[in-house]
């Protein structure tokens, strides 16, 4: 009988550890879950920087620039390229529509167009533009443990997976890209360094 009474005790002690275990990721996965809640899909008016995870005292500025024009068409990317111009002063978020605007000249048609994983989130412009792609929100950024949690942006329900990341293509550019992947031809991997969008 002692035998069997020390077997179930260490059966039994298995079980809760077990268990503690599973409560325990269980806890982790709401928090993450928690986490990746969008508090906004619409915003007035906003602009982003670019805050380094490995080093949150510092960011960078982001903006939309243009980098291709065909007739009648522009195609334009996030990026914190400082020397570049652009013609949008602030942005929109329209019910998860990420809108470029520009006051100087009201009637420019600009919307957020494709998010594709390991891409720079491009838009496009022209007189009569598509519905702008709306995979964007605003998320509490709870992993800013310094103050106040700021917002982040986020695309396709995701704010962890912002990365800025050279352009070899274009002299060394520092782009925005979402989810960056491996043996892309515009930039290397290792380069990259992960960031959050935040609002400003």
């Amino acid at each position: 009988m002692p035998a069997l009474s020390n077997s179930f005790h260490a059966f039994t002690f298995v079980i809760f550890v077990c268990l503690s275990l599973v409560m325990q990721e269980t806890f982790a996965l709401i928090l993450l879950q928690g986490r990746q809640t969008c508090v906004d899909t619409s915003a007035p008016s906003f602009n982003l920087v670019a805050r380094f995870k490995n080093d949150p005292s510092f960011s960078v500025p982001v903006k939309v620039i243009t980098v291709n024009t065909v007739p009648k068409v522009g195609y334009s990317i996030l990026s914190t390229c400082p020397s570049c111009t652009t013609t949008w002063t602030y942005n929109t978020l329209e019910n998860g529509g990420f809108i470029p605007k520009s006051p100087s000249n009201p009637y420019l048609q600009t919307v957020s167009y494709s998010l594709m994983e390991g891409e720079s989130p491009s838009f496009i412009s022209i007189q009569f533009p598509p519905p702008p792609l709306a995979v964007y929100c605003f998320m509490d950024n709870l992993a800013d443990l310094s103050g106040p949690a700021h917002a982040v942006l986020a695309g396709n329900g995701d704010a962890d997976r912002w990365a800025l990341c050279p352009n070899n293509t274009a002299s060394g550019r520092v782009d925005v890209v979402w989810a960056p992947k491996m043996d892309h031809p515009h930039y290397a991997l290792d380069d990259c360094e992960d960031v959050y969008l935040e609002r400003v």
